[in-house]
């Protein structure tokens, strides 16, 4: 069987979460960047964001998480910014859109 390549653009995105549990656990912060198939930025900045929690979501994280994004500012910063997830999820969508305007072009990527 021949090797098939995709030409397709690379939607690479990384998130910081509450925990792993996908039934209580949400986003905290988001992080996205575009590339093409051989693996060029089209965009060097990216989108970046951190999304709003309240003290009592930040209190129900794990005792790993707590020390991990409380140490990094992440914590401080999620208790301090105003951006909804559903703000966040626009904006994301815009960024992608800007760069791969046509629905189902772009391969997400990332890791686990």
């Amino acid at each position: 069987m021949p090797e098939s390549r995709s030409n397709a653009p690379l939607v690479w995105i990384d998130c910081e979460m509450t925990g792993l549990d996908l039934s209580k656990d949400t986003i905290m912060s988001l992080a996205c960047f575009i590339t093409d198939a051989q693996l060029n930025l089209l965009d060097e900045t990216g989108y970046e964001c951190v999304l709003q929690h309240s003290q009592e979501q930040l209190n129900a994280m794990g005792e790993w998480c707590q020390n991990h994004h409380g140490a990094s500012g992440l914590t401080q910063a999620c208790l301090n910014c105003t951006t909804t997830a559903e703000t966040a999820a626009t904006e994301l969508l815009e960024y992608i859109q800007k760069f791969i305007p046509d629905r189902k072009q772009g391969l997400l990527a990332g890791n686990t």
